[in-house]
């Protein structure tokens, strides 16, 4: 054989590999998917999760409503439970949980700059899992500079971890008493949650807790001098402890017929409540020491509240206080009595005691999912976007097809962000205007039937 020949055949090898070798960076090269969740942060900014095709894994993307996408990085992967949230962020960092090799792990970047913090792993202790002992509930619970983890392990009780968001550092762990939650809030200094049988208060600082029997559960964080509160249903009674403490303050004697609706709120010097007498809602108001007035809601069943925290699960409702309510509060209600099952709005004015207007019954409110922002209450009832002021009853709408559900997490300070597959769209709550529109976010368009859909013109 020729030098010559060899040297083809050697070149002929060489091309092969080059090609190969350009074929696997290619196929192996990272590809944006759709994006899957965002944080709100300060009103400006945002954390958001985007799905990488290629291996599975997720970007987390930081943007700004005046500079766009400031920094991406990867992570692993990315899955909680629908409507969970998974991300943590504060001024300085920004963490993600996933999981990897049977275990829950958290990466921390700087928020600044991306760089990675370290990684903590959570559940050492526990059998390995394919999924990480991810709750079906929830995920995290961010909290300022701290972040709360949950896992659930097969055959365990719920765990819940106390995260330093900037140091990457457990501060405390605590197994709850029992497997799953219903509920939980966060207020200044206390995590609460409730579970089948019990609610359980937990000091943010130092870990330590106490536990009541319930049924349900409620919390309401100290303000204007009033301390905090959580109202338990307990066997013929509805009962009012100190949030730190547990003590019983105040035992209401419930009716035959009387059930605890789960949610709550304060306002001024009385508490609120929301009940269902013999299948009807009602909303009590009172004072302590003094007997529940009941202001009747009509028939059907509450299935939206507008105070509610925003840290409650499975429950819409955006608050920077769990349980500070304003003085009108539209409650969501399907009305039994229609056999489309229709549901409306009651707004209740709380410093009278009394309804201060409804909406006209409509199906397409089935669903509809409230949370508040400042002085708005956003409307998310299928493709609609609603912004109510429910004192003046003023209403904005847009439609935002194929954008995510709405989450207590997109809105904070003023700001609600959209979640589409190729982007994001960062709105102002009050007016719906665009305040920036990130990779290829959606666009809302006006939509004047949205309100005369789901009947929030005059009442009938």
């Amino acid at each position: 054989m020729s030098g010559r020949r060899v040297l083809l055949i050697c070149f002929g090898f060489v091309a092969v590999l080059g090609g190969l070798g350009g074929w696997w960076m290619v196929s192996e090269r990272p590809r944006t998917g759709p994006y899957l969740d965002v944080l709100a942060l300060d009103g400006e900014y945002a954390v958001a999760i985007r799905h990488e095709r290629t291996h599975d894994r997720a970007y987390v993307e930081l943007f700004g409503t005046h500079e766009g996408l400031r920094w991406q990085a990867l992570v692993p992967r990315y899955r909680v439970p629908d409507g969970a949230l998974g991300v943590a962020a504060s001024a300085h960092a920004v963490t993600v949980r996933f999981p990897r090799d049977g275990r829950t792990q958290i990466f921390g970047f700087a928020t600044a700059t991306a760089q990675k913090l370290g990684t903590v792993s959570l559940g050492l202790d526990l059998a390995k899992e394919p999924d990480g002992q991810t709750p079906a509930e929830l995920a995290t619970l961010p909290a300022d500079d701290q972040s709360f983890e949950f896992i659930q392990p097969d055959d365990g009780p719920t765990r819940v971890y106390q995260l330093t968001v900037l140091q990457g550092r457990i501060g405390w762990e605590r197994d709850l008493p029992a497997a799953g939650v219903g509920s939980a809030w966060i207020t200044r200094d206390r995590l609460v949650v409730e579970q089948p049988a019990s609610t359980t208060s937990i000091d943010r600082a130092t870990g330590v807790a106490w536990t009541l029997d319930a049924s349900r559960s409620c919390t309401v964080d100290a303000a204007d001098g009033a301390p905090g509160v959580v109202l338990l249903a307990q066997p013929g009674a509805l009962v009012v402890v100190g949030l730190d403490d547990g003590a019983a303050t105040e035992r209401i004697a419930l009716r035959d017929g009387d059930e605890f609706a789960g949610l709550c709120g304060r306002r001024g010097d009385r508490l609120v409540a929301l009940m269902e007498y013999q299948g009807a809602p009602e909303l009590w108001l009172w004072r302590t020491g003094e007997r529940p007035t009941a202001i009747p809601l009509g028939s059907g069943s509450v299935i939206g509240f507008d105070a509610t925290p925003a840290t409650r699960v499975g429950a819409p409702g955006s608050l920077p206080l769990a349980g500070a309510l304003d003085p009108v509060v539209p409650i969501l209600v399907r009305d039994r009595m229609r056999d489309d099952g229709a549901a409306h709005l009651v707004a209740v004015d709380l410093d009278r005691g009394a309804i201060a207007w409804t909406s006209t019954p409509r199906a397409a409110m089935i669903g509809a999912t409230l949370v508040r922002s400042r002085d708005t209450v956003l409307i998310r009832a299928g493709d609609d976007l609603v912004a109510l002021d429910p004192a003046t009853r003023a209403t904005r709408a847009i439609a935002v097809p194929g954008t995510r559900p709405l989450r207590p997490h997109h809105v904070a300070h003023g700001a609600v962000w959209l979640v589409g597959d190729d982007g994001l769209t960062s709105l102002d709550a009050a007016t719906l205007e665009v305040r920036g529109r990130f990779r290829k976010g959606p666009v809302p368009s006006q939509d004047g039937d949205a309100i005369s859909r789901l009947g929030l013109g005059t009442s009938p």
